[in-house]
Order: structure tokens, then sequence, then C-alpha cells
């Protein structure tokens, strides 16, 4: 019987450097071709895979310099290395953080999903439509032009590999180590917050957290809960992958209740409540097609709403809608006595007592902020 010989697989090397592989970046922030100022197409060659993967991951990363670059020179942010006291050469990660970030009184804090270059939201955004949408420049602008400091995590560098970070590793025997501190995303953003956002003299944190990122923010709240519970103002989530079941406590569940937002991937129209129970928060449609694309097309909400609850201070304007009466009176049973919280046993058993608090939450001076 006869073995039908393997072909070795071309291997494609290119260039990192964004001119000669024959494109730029225009003035809008979109990626063209140098010759002719086409958009980026994945399909360079017909038919062949292989080699258009390995070019847009060429691609990519030469863009993912280019974006580290302009938030160093455009924006002042600072590279810092992980863990603290590492040099270049020795086992390392990086965040972004803006010069200011020990003494601003406000602080956003950007945590990405998984398998994206630091400083990034989205692959596809940065290819398909805007290398500064796609990326954290414009939410670092607008963050920055609204006088907070800016910290940018990366979660996505696990392991330290060929000289280099990555969060997963291929299959090879070449040696390898993790990077102390970041052994995992949730690792990292605990590093983080240990090390750079609670050391700080911020007192209005806002987080935007994007796909796992939103399960980080959850994950770094909940164990630092009495550290930030009062300093985390507001956390919008986009397209996050969360769950309210990891929550442990009931007044953790009402934390997020009362600070969280999560924007969906949603037909329908943007900035309408989706009801979804698994997130334990305010759920609304980003009115966006692909889960790629929700950061992006929300900026303008995101930002509106930071503005309006924590620059100005406005009571969060709870949705008109039939569980209002439910989230006052879960948001009220956390103050309730000892006894009757062992009664109740668990917050999501509002219905089974509504009767014995109604009384004090219908009497209650916190209800007006609902309003």
């Amino acid at each position: 019987m006869f073995k039908k010989k393997r072909t070795k697989k071309e291997v494609h090397v290119f260039p990192r450097d964004l001119k000669e592989l024959g494109y730029c970046i225009d003035e809008e922030g979109q990626l063209k071709t140098i010759v002719g100022g086409e958009p980026y197409k994945f399909e360079v060659r017909e038919k062949d895979k292989a080699y258009n993967e390995a070019l847009y991951d060429a691609i990519l990363e030469t863009i993912g310099d280019w974006v580290q670059d302009t938030l160093q020179k455009k924006f002042g942010m600072v590279r810092a290395l992980l863990p603290i006291g590492v040099t270049e050469s020795d086992v390392h990660t990086k965040i972004y953080v803006s010069p200011d970030y020990l003494t601003n009184e406000k602080m956003m804090i950007f945590i990405p999903g998984t398998s994206h270059t630091i400083g990034i939201w989205s692959r596809r955004v940065l290819a398909d439509k805007s290398v500064v949408e796609g990326s954290m420049i414009a939410y670092t602008q607008r963050a920055i032009e609204m006088g907070f400091s800016v910290v940018i995590t990366n979660p996505n560098e696990v392991f330290w590999y060929k000289d280099k970070g990555v969060l997963i590793l291929p299959k090879s025997t070449s040696e390898f180590s993790t990077i102390p501190g970041s052994e995992s995303p949730e690792n990292h953003i605990k590093y983080v917050f240990e090390n750079f956002v609670i050391p700080s003299g911020a007192q209005k944190i806002v987080i935007v957290a994007n796909s796992y990122g939103g399960h980080c923010a959850i994950d770094i709240v909940q164990n630092k809960f009495d550290a930030l519970k009062d300093r985390v103002k507001a956390i919008e989530f986009t397209a996050s992958t969360h769950s309210i079941d990891y929550v442990m406590t009931d007044k953790m569940r009402v934390w997020v209740r009362e600070h969280c937002r999560n924007w969906l991937m949603s037909d329908q129209e943007a900035g309408k409540e989706v009801i979804d129970v698994r997130f334990g928060c305010t759920s609304l449609s980003s009115g966006a097609e692909l889960n790629e694309f929700v950061t992006t097309d929300v900026i303008d909400d995101v930002f509106s709403f930071i503005e309006r609850r924590v620059v100005n201070e406005e009571f969060w304007e709870i949705s008109d809608n039939e569980n209002e009466d439910d989230y006052l009176e879960e948001t009220k049973i956390i103050e309730l006595d000892n006894e009757l919280m062992n009664e109740i046993g668990d917050v999501r058993e509002i219905r089974d007592i509504q009767e014995k608090v109604r009384p004090e939450l219908e009497e209650s001076p916190d209800s007006e902020w609902l309003k």
C-alpha cells in the first residue's frame, strides 16, 4: 500500500514594516494600500489561505507597533514593565499608564478580550474599518480629554516564548516560562490593581472591559471588594462573557446591579434594553451585528454615561420598566438586619419576602435617586 508523500507547508516570512508590506495608515486612520489607496482585503492571493493569513498576521503585528508608538508619542502614555523591577532582557510583560495615574482623582482602566495585542480592542475593526477605532487610541483620547488618567492592561501575555509574551503556546518543544504575576489573565489584572490602581490616588475609577475582560473585571472587584467597592464608580462591559453566577456574595451581586452595564450585539435599536439574566446588570443593545464591532459602536454612549455618572456625579437613572420595584427591593434588602438575612438566605429569593420589606422600601429616602 502506497502512502501519499507529505509535502512541506511553505512558511511565509514578511518584514515587520507596514510600508514594506505595501500598506499605510491614512489621515483618517484607515488601512490602505500604498499603490492605489485601496482598503485592505484579506484575500490578496486567490485560494491561498496560508499566505493570506500569514500576511494578515504580519500586517496586524506592524499595526500593533504603530498603535503603541502612537499611544506614547501622541498621548504621553508610559510603558511600564511587569513584574516591577525587570528590564527588557528579562521575562516580562507590559502595560501603558498615563503619567498622572498616581495623582489623578479620576482613572479609566481598559481590559481587552483574549488574543489581542496590547492596545487593541478588535483586530477585525482594525483591518476593516479604522485602526484608530479598532485600537484603544480613540478611547484613550476621549478619556484624557475628560480629565481621566488611563491604564491600559495586557492580560494576553501569560507565557514567555521566544523572547516575547504570548497567551497561547504553539505546538513546539521550545522552552517557555510563565510571566511572574501574569500567569493568567486574572492574575495579570490582579497584579495591575495591587501595584498600580489601588495604591494610586484615584477615587473615581471607571473600567471598560471587553469580552473575557469582563470576567477579569468582575474577578478583581470581587476579590478586592472592600478596597474597590466605593472607588469603582462604573464598569462598562462590551460583549462581556462574565456571569453573575460567578459572583459569590449578595453584596457583590447588588453592587454589580448598581454599577455595571453590558452592551450586547443585537439587531435591536441601539440603546434599547435587552433582558438577559446571565449578567446580573442592565444589558443594552449596541446595534452592532458582530461582537467585534460592539466596543467601537458604543463609544459615544459609553462616554456620555461616564460624564453623567462620574464626572457630573448624577444619579444613575434606571430605565422605566416593570423591574424597577424589584431592583429597589433587592438593593434595600442588603441593609436589613442579620436575622432577616438569615431568613432570606439569598437576595435572589426576593419575591418570597416582598411583603416583609415593602413598607420599609416605600418609606425609604433612598428611593428618590431612582426617579
